[in-house]
């Protein structure tokens, strides 16, 4: 007999450029970009690249327990700066970027916004690989109000971090609260490359904006495509379940 269709998401109007595609790039070109994909390749090389030694982890780990301590917070930013100094001198280059994430974090409790920022963009390009780097950097801007500013680093991590789920959820969460509904739902129509044990927390969220915006037709379309693809999922049942409350 004839094989069955397979399941796909519901089709989300893309009446927005997508988020990660640059200007001037066509929605052809976009699509085409997305069905080439290979996630699992992807995350392979990802998580190669974020791979520490035992050695490494414990001279990185000593590290960050020292940027932490009470002696350290003591004797003040100075301290902690040629601190992390001694640590890059000894860990591979490979790992510079976690220090200056470290510190980064440091100078933003510290209120050095300036400095902040220029270590989250180094620690960026030293591992553009790195979702955290890029995170914590748009927080930062989001946090400040510089919400343009934490468009575009959303922007760049998802181009070097494809369809990674906390760029995706933040940047889904944040076009929202920027009233930009067209370019979130055109993020969300490039899940439909991507693998449903990858993508079902993104698409839940996708089905939570629509129930939000009033959409109801599209947001239960999503939750019974969730209910459907991911049964086996709790919180796609406990959200469907408050949506028809």
């Amino acid at each position: 007999g004839t094989p069955p269709t397979p399941l796909t998401p519901p089709a989300v109007p893309a009446t927005a450029v997508p988020l990660i595609v640059e200007a001037g790039t066509s929605r052809a070109a976009a699509v085409s970009c997305c069905a080439t994909a290979v996630p699992d390749a992807h995350e392979s090389r990802h998580s190669k690249e974020l791979t520490m030694s035992p050695r490494t982890r414990a001279l990185y780990k000593d590290f960050s327990h020292a940027l932490r301590s009470k002696e350290t917070q003591s004797k003040g930013i100075r301290f902690a700066k040629q601190l992390a100094t001694r640590c890059i001198a000894e860990l591979p280059q490979s790992v510079h970027w976690r220090v200056h994430l470290e510190m980064a974090d440091l100078a933003k409790r510290e209120k050095n916004f300036s400095d902040a920022r220029s270590l989250y963009r180094m620690a960026a390009e030293l591992q553009p690989t790195a979702p955290q780097a890029w995170l914590e950097y748009a927080k930062m801007e989001e946090e400040r109000g510089h919400f343009g500013r934490c468009q575009r680093i959303l922007t760049h991590g998802l181009q070097n971090c494809p369809h990674h789920e906390a760029l995706m959820l933040k940047g889904i969460k944040h076009l929202e609260r920027m009233g930009d509904l067209p370019t979130a739902r055109s993020l969300l129509s490039q899940l439909q490359c991507v693998p449903i044990n990858q993508s079902w927390r993104t698409m839940l969220e996708g089905a939570l904006l629509e129930a939000r915006a009033g959409q109801t037709h599209m947001a239960r379309r999503v939750f019974k495509f969730l209910l459907t693809s991911a049964p086996w999922y709790g919180p796609v049942w406990y959200e469907a379940c408050r949506f028809e409350q």
